[in-house]
């Protein structure tokens, strides 16, 4: 007797855990859920990667010697060892200019970094610098904040789509990217690294607040021209970030949008 009310206490706990279950999957995988982390991911990767944007001049090596890399296996190009590759070159007196920024699917042979150097640059070197470069699949926002960018703006056109035709979820995801560039406004990645001395050793280009516009708003508005609820929250965010934009430094692109809604 004993024994059979266990067994049906433990299939009613069952029974429970598996309408939890099911519950937390549902909730998971609602677009609101997923745009919100997406969001949430990106601004911890900006806050934490990101600095005050101020005018940085060209890489001050440019006038020295160099040797070319290229990229040995075809993949996306996901960044270097920061420290570890900054450290290298200055013991080794050494510059690195990166010709892409990270995220950037890149063929093989292409030309993806040139070394610098006072001195003659040997094969080791080369291939010490090489080594540090990521090549893999997958899209981790906490290495690159664009990812969530470009997963927001997916998520808005996948909405928009005949098949989904979803504008509510479209706008979720315009409101999250908006929430984003208000920040790009002001912050971005640092493109030279330094050294422990202060002087300037790796560039890396990096995504621009234009870029990021054009690549995820701009094709937003083409998918969803038509669409007036679309247009009117374009609107809406355009003018809120022209008056965000405190020091004038976006407003007549901003200018030449809103027109056009």
């Amino acid at each position: 007797m004993f024994l059979h009310s266990v067994f049906i206490l433990l299939t009613v706990i069952d029974i429970f855990l598996f309408i939890y279950f099911l519950d937390y999957v549902t909730q998971t995988v609602k677009y609101e859920t997923v745009i919100d982390r997406v969001k949430k991911q990106t601004f911890q990767s900006m806050e934490k990667n990101f600095e005050p944007i101020k005018k940085e001049d060209l890489p001050p090596w440019e006038h020295l010697s160099f040797q070319e890399v290229t990229v040995q296996k075809s993949g996306y190009f996901q960044g270097f060892n920061e420290q570890k590759l900054v450290n290298y070159c200055a013991e080794n007196d050494l510059y690195v200019s990166f010709l892409f920024p990270k995220g950037t699917f890149i063929l093989e042979k292409t030309l993806c970094l040139r070394v610098y150097g006072k001195k003659e640059i040997s094969k080791d070197q080369l291939k010490n610098i090489s080594d540090s470069a990521d090549f893999f699949s997958g899209q981790p926002i906490d290495r690159n904040a664009d990812y969530g960018f470009n997963q927001l703006a997916e998520i808005a056109l996948k909405g928009l789509s005949p098949g989904i035709n979803d504008s509510a979820t479209a706008v979720l995801s315009l409101h999250a990217l908006f929430s984003l560039l208000q920040y790009k406004m002001t912050h971005e990645l640092p493109e030279i690294l330094f050294d422990d001395q202060k002087t300037g050793r790796i560039y890396r280009p990096t995504s621009t607040f234009l870029e990021s516009f054009e690549k995820c708003i701009v094709p937003i508005w083409n998918y969803g021209k038509d669409d007036q609820y679309i247009q009117n929250e374009l609107l809406a965010m355009l003018n809120q970030l022209k008056n965000l934009d405190l020091k004038r430094k976006f407003s007549a692109l901003v200018e030449e949008w809103i027109p056009k809604i």
